[in-house]
């Protein structure tokens, strides 16, 4: 007994001689530092090569595609007539749907939302056909724009990667982010926007941001590749090229940006309708394969007629890019007769041939449409005596116009910035794309854009019984932040940002529960000059109980349109033990999924259901 006391004593003497902090160095420390490494290390493994690879990859892609292009549209032009080689595009595309391939019809970003929202494999022959009809259209000169084409090829070519190298059917989606940004900043020499519009286009509402520095990496690596490829092969594009200048941002000319965010907003309203709702009737008398045939012939008519009142260096045909740089540069002697046509005649012709069927893109006509929209709003405040820069009109309507017509108003902002190289229009542009984005509201020229990422687990969650397997104990918080109902609110309504969460418990002195209080009850309390947290706060609560199934706490959760619930227990109503927002559910069901490998694939027929639900 004394010797094994003895021994305690000297071996707790030496522990004692350790200096305190190199103790907790090696007890707590060094196991952080391990496993932040590892979970980095796991995920740079992982997708940081990849992203080499697919840069690679679609900046010879897109240096070849846009070489392409150039020389092409150089010899049409002056070569084919364009009652000749419009309805040449139109019978070609058409001979592809006719014949089954679906993926050349239209921009292409709808098939590729479609495929990677419901985890559905992307066809390796997208690259040969979607390729060589987005080549014919825009080499013709097609009223079509290029981030459709970039898009598709780079999605495809990153998917064919990602399935090459097994990767999960998530990881594979997550691929596709990163080529459908790579092969967008190739084609616009605008990297950051590239990555932005990737990784905000899948949804109206929502980010995925995901692997938003690999395609950021991958994006940077395909400008620098197809820039130093075009140089070699003397392919360069028309881009757009102004003078820098300085911009003077007052209220009053806030109020102006906001105000030609709301032009935008309405104008992107009806563009999207016309775009969908002209094919879509026109489809009810037509085959679905000879759709591309005739949008091409309407397409022919429009932009023939509308050009003989068109200056040469103005033109509905094309990216556009050509006709903003007149703009830019003649906003002056421009005048307002060009201008309806040039803005409605874009519209128009790109409805009948993308939305048609033809393969190409909508940004370059959404930017040539803005900016037609810049000059016109810069001669109304003209006409009544108002002072404002019209290059800084053009260039906010491009950015506001292209929100409106894609729900992607910080991609715009940053596509058309780095076009431009304009920074000083930052404000400006995002008042502009604010009002924009919510005026336009879900309007969108993209048919596969979902709502938000909630879509996609409200409608496995429709087709699956996985959460009637789980309870609200295995999903819930027990960490909780919390308010007493006696505290002034303009003492706990920091505790929101604190915590970055929507809403706090509120209990009374008992610590049980009283009520709950949101940001919205925060800011009513706020204008109504309430003191106390008690008069704001919501008494009558929706609660859920640990032992009752997912489904139940997820269904009480959106028929009531809240955000979270208070877990209480049955026979102590008052006792609270713990929290369960829909994330949480989310998060558990996603786990569950994964754990069983029972995850049930959202089909594309099922997803079409919901977009028919969709504005």
């Amino acid at each position: 007994m004394c010797l094994f006391v003895t021994r305690q004593e000297e071996k707790t003497a030496e522990e004692e001689t350790i200096p305190l902090e190199k103790h907790k160095h090696r007890q707590i420390i060094s196991p952080k530092i391990k496993l932040q490494f590892k979970k980095y290390w796991i995920y740079t493994k992982k997708w940081f090569p990849l992203a080499i690879v697919i840069g690679i990859i679609s900046g010879i892609l897109m240096g070849l595609f846009t070489s392409l292009v150039v020389n092409l549209e150089k010899w049409t032009v002056d070569t084919i007539p364009i009652y000749i080689r419009y309805p040449l595009v139109g019978v070609v595309t058409s001979l592809f749907l006719y014949f089954g391939y679906t993926e050349v019809r239209g921009a292409g970003i709808s098939y590729v939302l479609k495929h990677k929202n419901t985890t559905t494999s992307i066809p390796k022959r997208v690259l040969l056909t979607k390729f060589f009809t987005s080549v014919l259209a825009l080499g013709a000169h097609a009223p079509a724009g290029r981030e459709g084409p970039s898009v598709t090829l780079g999605s495809t070519a990153a998917f064919t990667i990602a399935d090459l190298t097994k990767m999960s059917a998530e990881d594979e989606m997550h691929a596709v982010t990163i080529g459908a940004a790579a092969c967008t900043a190739a084609v616009f020499g605008a990297p950051l926007g590239g990555t932005v519009f990737a990784t905000e286009v899948p949804f109206k509402h929502d980010l995925d941001e995901t692997v938003f520095l690999p395609a950021l990496l991958a994006s940077a690596i395909a400008f620098l590749i197809s820039d130093a490829l075009l140089n070699l092969l003397n392919s360069k594009p028309v881009s757009l090229d102004i003078e820098h200048f300085t911009v003077s941002l007052k209220f009053v000319d806030s109020m102006l940006y906001i105000l030609l965010g709301i032009f935008a907003g309405l104008s992107g309203i009806g563009f999207s309708l016309l775009f969908k709702n002209l094919s879509k009737w026109s489809g009810k008398y037509i085959k679905s394969y000879f759709m591309p045939l005739v949008g091409m012939l309407l397409t022919t008519v429009i932009v023939a007629v509308m050009e003989l009142n068109l200056p040469a260096d103005i033109t509905l045909g094309g990216t556009g890019f050509s006709s903003i740089n007149t703009l830019l540069e003649n906003y002056g002697t421009v005048s307002l007769g060009v201008l309806f046509l040039l803005f409605l005649g874009k519209m128009i012709a790109t409805s009948t041939c993308v939305g048609f069927g033809t393969s190409g893109g909508v940004m370059g006509p959404s930017l040539v449409t803005g900016a037609a929209l810049g000059v016109l709003y810069w001669k109304l405040l003209s006409f009544v005596g108002v002072v404002v820069n019209p290059l800084a009109l053009i260039i906010v309507g491009m950015s506001s116009f292209h929100t409106a017509t894609t729900k992607t108003p910080i991609a715009s902002m940053i596509l058309v910035l780095e076009m431009v190289g304009f920074p000083n229009l930052i404000i400006p542009i995002i008042l502009s794309n604010v009002a924009a984005f919510i005026i336009s509201m879900d309007f969108s020229l993209y048919s596969g854009q979902l709502r938000s990422k909630e879509v996609i687990l409200r409608r496995r969650i429709q087709y699956t019984d996985v959460l009637e397997t789980l309870n609200v104990k295995e999903a819930m918080e027990t960490s909780f932040a919390s308010v007493k109902e006696d505290e002034k609110l303009k003492d706990t309504f920091s505790l929101l940002y604190l915590h970055k969460i929507s809403s706090l418990l509120v209990i009374d002195s008992k610590n049980e529960l009283a009520g709950i209080i949101s940001a919205s009850d925060f800011q009513r309390g706020f204008s109504k000059g309430s003191n106390l947290v008690s008069d704001e706060m919501t008494r009558n609560l929706y609660v859920a109980h640990p032992e009752e199934s997912l489904r139940d706490a997820f269904d009480r959760l959106t028929t009531n349109a809240i955000e979270c619930m208070p877990v209480v227990a049955k026979d102590e109503p008052k006792k609270i033990l713990g929290m369960v927002t829909f994330r949480d559910i989310e998060h558990r069901y996603e786990t569950e999924l994964t754990k069983l490998e029972l995850k049930r694939k959202l089909t594309i027929k099922e997803l079409d259901e919901e977009l028919d639900d969709d504005i």
